[in-house]
């Protein structure tokens, strides 16, 4: 077999331990991409993400020039003539590109040139590792070029086997990296592009965040009701990049309020975008807490003016950076500030402070 040119095969427990590694974040997916190119016994790879509309972008690459890469996502994406048949393929399926489409059939088009020449890829082994409401329409292509033999049954089989592992690894980090780029007290995230279109790290966000009022998800889509919020992620988006994350806020159905922020995507999790940049858009709806409220806590603890504006805004927020961006102070202000709050009300944390602002509780005069 003249496949994989003389480069060491991985093994089963190998591409275990590899996706292991990577969903908690000790590895990354590079590395764990070039170890299933060994184990399907290819000599090149692809990582493609779909977008809304059916189209793969590729996304991570093993020993591909990064030209050739960027020559496919192009346009030459939306051309490929296997796209339609490899879209039928389930999820932990795989098939090869001659089983989709035998090359001779279109050879002599620009697409044959262009790509499968220009990059050197004669067979591939193509395998969905994900189609769901979370991830989208992730794909693992395992690539071979001219001087090799076709892929047979057992580089099938292979892909197969690594295609559950690859989904649990892809479903974990998704989970734990996108909620790791929340502020404390977030409750619920996605991942959204320029045109708005949105993934969730768990599903149950899509509804959570349709509850805020920001607008309707629809065909894995934000229709945005409001055109000054449309407005500011467009201006977000035209930044090359988010040095702080943006904050705003809207009302929610009252007495409730939304505390959005948007920043940019923590960077395990960067290959997820399909087609383009996209932003980390975290959010938390809390109560509103009236005015008497605050002042009455103020007045029965004796607070400065200044700590009755900042209890007013952080019971408000639920979160000190988001907090202490509203108020135009810096982080460690805020939390000197909230110590002399402690102090006064004989509070102890934060969560306390909130609890009792927005409860009315006065029980520590007693």
């Amino acid at each position: 077999m003249r496949g994989n040119r003389g480069l060491r095969l991985s093994s089963y427990e190998t591409i275990v331990r590899k996706c292991g590694e990577v969903a908690w974040g000790d590895a990354d997916w590079p590395s764990l991409i070039a170890e299933v190119c060994r184990f399907v016994e290819g000599e090149k790879a692809l990582l493609l993400v779909s977008d809304r509309f059916g189209v793969y972008h590729h996304s991570l690459s093993h020993r591909h020039k990064s030209e050739a890469t960027e020559r496919y996502n192009s346009g030459y994406n939306i051309a490929d003539p296997r796209l339609p048949f490899s879209m039928t393929t389930a999820p932990g399926d795989a098939r090869t590109g001659q089983q989709y489409l035998r090359n001779e059939t279109f050879s002599d088009t620009e697409y044959f040139n262009e790509i499968t020449v220009r990059a050197d890829v004669m067979d591939s082994v193509h395998g969905v590792i994900c189609d769901g409401e979370i991830t989208g329409r992730i794909a693992l292509s395992v690539q071979r070029g001219f001087g090799s033999d076709f892929f047979d049954t057992t580089s099938v089989k292979r892909m197969r086997a690594a295609l559950p592992l690859l989904e649990q690894a892809v479903m974990l980090s998704a989970k734990l990296n996108l909620r790791s780029g929340m502020d404390d007290g977030m409750e619920a995230s996605c991942m959204i592009d320029g045109e708005s279109n949105v993934r969730f790290s768990r599903s149950a966000d899509a509804q959570a965040l349709e509850a805020t009022g920001i607008g309707a998800v629809s065909n894995g889509r934000l229709l945005i009701r409001q055109s000054a919020i449309a407005d500011l992620f467009a201006r977000a988006f035209a930044r090359p990049r988010l040095d702080s994350p943006v904050r705003f806020r809207i009302a929610s159905e009252p007495p409730l309020y939304c505390n959005f922020r948007l920043s940019e995507v923590p960077e395990p999790m960067r290959w997820m975008m399909a087609g383009g940049r996209c932003l980390l858009l975290t959010f938390v709806t809390t109560p509103d807490v009236p005015d008497e409220l605050t002042e009455q806590f103020a007045a029965a603890y004796g607070l400065t003016a200044r700590e009755r504006h900042i209890v007013q805004e952080v019971a408000s927020s639920g979160n000190l950076r988001a907090s202490a961006e509203a108020l135009e102070i810096s982080y460690e202000t805020l939390r000197s500030h909230m110590k002399n709050v402690y102090e006064k009300t004989n509070f102890r944390t934060l969560s306390d402070v909130i609890q009792a602002v927005r409860t009315g509780d006065l029980s520590n005069l007693l």
